[in-house]
């Protein structure tokens, strides 16, 4: 396996760049819990999508803006669901709950074969597919 490097700063974010996050799966999630508020329990978990720590792509406003921008948005939101997932699954235990984010523009792709492959070999958890908030235009009158 050989290490991807994804520069922190300097030239503009560029379909390279998104390329070697898509290549080397360098994206990772960060489970933040949803917790019910009465009993303080744990309910299930979000799954928060982070790019490679420390570079320009690590936060999710700037990673899914130059995925969009290099025409990839789609792979991109595909990859994080499967990484969710991948990371739900190995974890030593599952959540109750995952919510898993996906980007409203991409909805008609259908699944990738290793996003099919993770749901069919039986999650020991409920996965909430959560589309994350898009710019709306009010609708027209009807």
């Amino acid at each position: 396996m050989h290490t991807v490097h994804v520069p922190a700063s300097g030239p503009p974010v560029t379909d390279t760049t998104i390329g070697a996050v898509l290549a080397g799966r360098l994206v990772k999630p960060l489970f933040q819990p949803i917790v019910d508020l009465s009993t303080r329990a744990v309910m299930g978990l979000e799954a928060l999508a982070r790019g490679p720590a420390g570079t320009a792509l690590e936060f999710p406003d700037q990673l899914f803006a130059a995925a969009g921008a290099a025409g990839r948005l789609g792979e991109l939101d595909m990859l994080c669901s499967e990484r969710a997932l991948e990371c739900a699954v190995a974890a030593s235990e599952p959540p109750p709950l995952l919510f898993v984010n996906a980007e409203p523009a991409v909805m008609d792709q259908p699944p990738s074969p290793r996003l099919v492959e993770l749901i069919e070999s039986g999650l020991l958890f409920r996965e909430i597919l959560e589309y994350t908030d898009a710019r709306c235009r009010p609708c027209p009158a009807a």
